[in-house]
This record gives structure tokens, C-alpha cells and sequence, in this order.
């Protein structure tokens, strides 16, 4: 919601293409209802860029699968999906996830060095 509404105050119509959703993992029909959505405002089947932040809040290889099928389904050829996600501190739960998730799209990890942190006081 907080992305969504940040979107609509922020975005000018100049700017191209921008919206935030909330979406049910899995759900066909949240999916197609969003992929149409895009398709009408932009007269192309799949986004640039697909932007996901602290997405999954527990480890589980159901959750993940679920997520990364509602990627794929959203997703075209030329789609660049970014994944930013703390450690559960759990790493053969993690594991399973990446390697689920690496098994499905090309991967590429953004070295720890490159990544901006700011702490918010």
C-alpha cells in the first residue's frame, strides 16, 4: 500500500509507465487481472523491470515457488526482475529458496560492496 501510494504521488505521466500492486502469489486471477491492467496502459504484454523488496517474511519452499511463478507469469523475455532480501538467518532454508529461484531465471548477485545502506535515525 505504501508503494502504491507513493507511486501515485510521485509519478508523472511523463515519466513512462509506473505502477505498484499487491499481489497473491499464485493466484491466477490476480495475475491475469494484473497483466491486463499493464496491457492496457501500456500496450505491451510484459514490464522492463519487476522490483521486490523483503518479499518473503518466512522461509518456506512453498511461499518461494509460489512467488517466483507469479514473477515468471508476469514476466517477458526481456523483463529484469530485482530481489532485495535480508537473510532469515536459516541458510539451508535459504538455500533451497535460491536454488529454486536460480533453476528458474538467470541470476546475477550484486556484490555486497555495491549495495547502499542507509540507517534511518
Amino acid at each position: 500500500a505504501l508503494a502504491k501510494r507513493n507511486a501515485e504521488q510521485n509519478h508523472q505521466p511523463s515519466d513512462g509507465y509506473f505502477d505498484a500492486e499487491q499481489l497473491v502469489w499464485g493466484d491466477s486471477n490476480h495475475i491475469q487481472a494484473t497483466k491486463d491492467k499493464f496491457q492496457a496502459s501500456t500496450g505491451r504484454d510484459a514490464p522492463d523491470f519487476i522490483v521486490m523488496s523483503e518479499t518473503l517474511y518466512e522461509s518456506s519452499a512453498h511461499n518461494a515457488v509460489k512467488l517466483w511463478d507469479t514473477v515468471a507469469a508476469l514476466s517477458g523475455p526481456n523483463t529484469v526482475a530485482i530481489v532485495m532480501q535480508h537473510s532469515w538467518g536459516r541458510p539451508e532454508e535459504e538455500t533451497v529458496m535460491y536454488e529454486n529461484l536460480r533453476s528458474r531465471f538467470e541470476c546475477r548477485d550484486v556484490p555486497h560492496d555495491l549495495i547502499l545502506t542507509t540507517a534511518w535515525r
